[in-house]
């Protein structure tokens, strides 16, 4: 394996840790939207949440076509 491939596949397994993360995160806020009880920056937060998640998943796709995996 190539040193740069062994480097986005490192980024990769970091990327999906952190989209991991994220999606509990992000599970955990729409319990409380959906529940009527999220307060306007918990609702923020979840856009923005939602919005890193499909950033990283970009990530993780393009290092995948980048790399064969």
């Amino acid at each position: 394996m190539k040193p740069e491939n062994k480097e986005l596949m490192d980024l990769k397994k970091v990327l999906k840790s952190k989209v991991k993360r994220a999606k509990d995160k992000k599970k955990d806020l729409e319990i409380l939207i959906d529940g009527n009880s999220a307060t306007p920056r918990q609702k923020q937060e979840y856009v923005e949440v939602k919005a890193q998640i499909e950033a990283w998943e970009d990530i993780i796709d393009l290092i995948e076509g980048m790399t064969d995996e």
